[in-house]
């Protein structure tokens, strides 16, 4: 009897026991699941926030979000330094600041008449001609400091919106001479046949003159040639049917 009753009180130690180690490791996968998926979410979460990002700046117009960068870069000088395009610190193995000079100015009066041009005439450029305006964009923003650096080394670096501000100009007014020469409009072709003289004429006296027309030269040497080039390339590539 007493044999009887030590086995089945051993029998129900073991079961608690069993039972005890059964819930424990319960909790600790349910623990481990639920450290996953705490894990697992971060990610998952940024990946959402990011393709939601995505999404809303493809319904902005790039040129406002460039200009939202120039603002902040004359502002928050510290930043500056990275973004700017050194002719004897150019890497080609960092090509970055080809595109990043084009966001810093000199002064306020260099952002302010950049800015209103880029804003205005890139949005027209950005909707009416999209494929035109990002070959446009990438192409002056490549070519215009590099020709600068060649041409003219002594300037040491280069800033501003102005060479990508001719690009677009004569990029918007060859696109809409050539509309009217194909609806035989010929008030709208003397119109954008005399603008794009008379912006290639601009040019010329800022060659000559070896200054800006609407900027005050203050603060830094004017590069004319970054002009020249911008309009060159906009023209060139507003000639291109395609697109």
């Amino acid at each position: 009897m007493n044999t009887t009753a030590l086995n089945a009180s051993a029998v129900a130690g073991s079961a608690a026991n069993a039972s005890g180690r059964s819930a424990g490791c319960q909790h600790t996968c349910s623990a481990n699941e639920s450290a996953l998926a705490s894990a697992v979410s971060v990610p998952v979460e940024l990946i959402t926030n990011a393709i939601q990002w995505v999404k809303l700046t493809r319904k902005v117009p790039i040129c406002l979000l460039i200009s939202l960068f120039c603002l902040v870069l004359h502002y928050a000088t510290a930043f500056q330094s990275p973004a700017e395009f050194h002719f004897g610190r150019f890497d080609i193995q960092n090509p970055l600041p080809l595109l990043t000079c084009h966001w810093l100015h000199w002064s306020d009066s260099h952002l302010f008449w950049d800015l209103v041009v880029f804003a205005i005439v890139g949005m027209l450029c950005e909707f009416l001609y999209p494929k035109h305006f990002w070959r446009t964009l990438l192409s002056s923003s490549i070519l215009i400091p590099l020709l600068v650096m060649i041409s003219e080394p002594q300037l040491l670096c280069y800033r501003g919106l102005s060479g990508l501000d001719s690009a677009l100009v004569a990029l918007l007014v060859t696109r809409l001479l050539l509309e009217d020469i194909r609806r035989r409009n010929s008030q709208g072709i003397a119109m954008f046949s005399i603008f794009l003289v008379l912006q290639f004429l601009k040019i010329a006296a800022e060659v000559l003159v070896q200054g800006n027309l609407f900027v005050t030269n203050g603060d830094f040497i004017p590069a004319p040639l970054a002009h020249l080039t911008g309009a060159s390339i906009g023209c060139c590539i507003g000639l291109w049917r395609r697109g």
